[in-house]
């Protein structure tokens, strides 16, 4: 609701504004797959398909939203470079391991939150070593990167463990998605305050 109210105000935010929709559509057809798809295997191929066009969307989205906001030559060069590295990686992997488009796969998830990590943080160092004094309460795109970093530095170990916690510790594998569900809410928070501030 806040990105529609405050979406035009604030044009550095609709890519971010894409994301949430992404997001919720990601969560419809999880929703949608989890009460009405009958054979388990057939669901889970869904919601696997599903969530990696997701994290493809979600990659592209937040690197487009860095380069834009990164002003320094060079660190647009290094976002590109990793921007072509995972998309060659991700069709070696789809396309070289048989059905792997159509399973989850945690590492996946890893690589991915690594190669945002980068572009948040090339962004906050260009934002830092800017000669204009930004008042950093009231830079929509600070707050982004904020909780992008923040989201996908906590994501990793969770997501490198979700192996261990399926095969080793079944009881504990619901609780690690539930603390997914919290840091990805804390995300959303900080998009929140982005739309919030106020407009320069």
């Amino acid at each position: 609701m806040i990105s529609v109210r405050k979406g035009e105000n604030r044009k550095q935010l609709k890519i971010i504004g894409l994301y949430i929709l992404c997001s919720l559509i990601f969560d419809i057809i999880s929703l949608f797959q989890e009460l009405f798809v009958a054979p388990r295997q057939l669901g889970e191929e869904i919601e696997s398909v599903a969530l990696n066009i997701f994290l493809l969307a979600e990659f592209t989205l937040l690197n487009y939203f860095f380069l834009v906001n990164i002003s320094t030559r060079s660190r647009r060069i290094i976002v590109r470079l990793f921007f072509f590295a995972f998309f060659l990686w991700i069709g070696i992997l789809w396309f070289g391991k048989k059905a792997a488009f159509y399973h989850f796969l945690p590492q996946f998830v890893v690589i991915e939150s690594l190669c945002i990590i980068i572009p948040s943080l090339l962004f906050l160092f260009d934002l830092f070593d800017t000669s204009k004094i930004l008042i950093l309460k009231h830079h929509p795109p600070f707050w982004v990167a904020a909780g992008v970093l923040f989201y996908n530095s906590c994501s990793i170990p969770l997501f490198l463990l979700f192996p261990y916690f399926e095969t080793k510790m079944p009881m504990y594998f619901n609780a690690a998605m539930a603390l997914n569900y919290i840091l990805y809410s804390f995300l959303f928070l900080l998009f929140i305050r982005a739309y919030l501030c106020k407009t320069s």
